[in-house]
């Protein structure tokens, strides 16, 4: 009867962990894997048939386990939903950059990752590094990979997880890591356009993204790249044609905005911008037609001495009631820091 008694404390003592946790703690498990292969590059992976997945053809195959977790890796917020996620991405060399060059560009600072260590991945030499560091509800950990079969494309997998949940799928991440084709520059069917304009259009939800003094709302299934040190493109699977790019560049040496717009009306449509604001601050914004069924709304604005541009190109003709109304909300929601 004592051991009985000692035996339902255990119990009662393990659920109220869990349960103190809330839904933060709910571990989506890998059930079965199923097999993503990229028509655009031939890249393939295993990925959990029961997560969420999206791809951008010949860029790039997501999968992480419930929605909400993708708001939070878009902003790597210190609490919130645990989860995890696997991300491929295809980088394309261009003007001489190596794999050194991919390797050298890191999401947090350079302190927390490991030094890179040499993997076999799909029978060629690529690298492994590992980052961890402590949030307000647990341990965040990720691993990186890096490796080519093409001279061209640098295959770069990520898996990532919050709450001291990666020890609890390293095994699984294994065995994906272990399933990769890394990718080789190929033509691409003509039924990969019909899958792009499949995919999912932009998410009405959207989360908070902070750059360098400044953030904006966008889409959570939209993505970010950089371009440049202080570009921002933020897009989603669907369509190419359809972004909003963030530049951030010096103005110390010239700082009037009337100037700069005056300067820069034969780049942006040739016609004279209309006023608005951006942030709060004064603000000017060209429209028109960079080309084809694109259309282009450019905004300027200048603050601490520093020019703040923002592009947004919709296509006019397929999908704009999609991407036009959501994009003017993420405009709206721009804020200086």
């Amino acid at each position: 009867m004592k051991k009985t008694s000692l035996l339902l404390l255990a119990v009662f003592a393990a659920m109220f962990v869990v349960s103190s946790c809330g839904e933060q703690k709910k571990i989506v498990e890998i059930n079965e894997l199923d097999v993503y292969n990229d028509p655009a590059t031939g890249f393939s992976i295993k990925y959990p048939k029961n997560w969420k997945s999206h791809n951008n053809l010949g860029e790039r195959f997501l999968s992480y386990t419930t929605k909400d977790i993708l708001g939070r890796f878009k902003t790597y917020a210190t609490e919130g939903v645990a989860g995890a996620k696997i991300d491929f991405q295809v980088v394309r060399l261009q003007n001489g950059q190596t794999i050194d060059t991919v390797m050298s560009k890191k999401l947090f600072q350079a302190n927390v990752y490991s030094a890179p260590e040499k993997v076999k991945i799909d029978g060629v030499d690529g690298f492994k590094q590992t980052y961890k560091f402590p949030l307000s509800d647990g341990q965040f950990e990720g691993e990186i990979y890096y490796a080519q079969k093409d001279s061209n494309l640098v295959a770069v997998i990520n898996f990532e997880a919050f709450g001291d949940l990666f020890d609890h799928y390293r095994p699984k991440f294994k065995e994906i890591l272990n399933s990769v084709v890394l990718p080789k520059i190929k033509e691409a069917k003509s039924d990969t356009i019909k899958q792009i304009l499949e995919a999912d259009p932009p998410s009405q939800n959207l989360v908070t993204y902070n750059g360098k003094g400044f953030s904006i709302k966008v889409p959570d299934n939209f993505d970010v790249k950089r371009p440049k040190e202080n570009s921002y493109k933020f897009d989603g699977e669907r369509r190419g044609d359809c972004y909003i790019l963030i530049d951030v560049t010096d103005a110390s040496k010239q700082s009037n905005l009337d100037k700069i717009v005056k300067d820069n009306k034969a780049k942006f449509g040739g016609k004279d911008p209309k006023a608005t604001t951006l942030g709060g601050k004064k603000a000017y914004v060209f429209q028109y037609s960079p080309g084809g069924k694109i259309n282009r709304k450019a905004y300027f604005t200048v603050k601490d001495k520093k020019l703040y541009r923002i592009i947004v190109d919709w296509n006019r003709v397929e999908d704009k009631d999609l991407f036009y109304p959501i994009f003017m909300k993420s405009v709206a929601s721009f804020k200086f820091k």
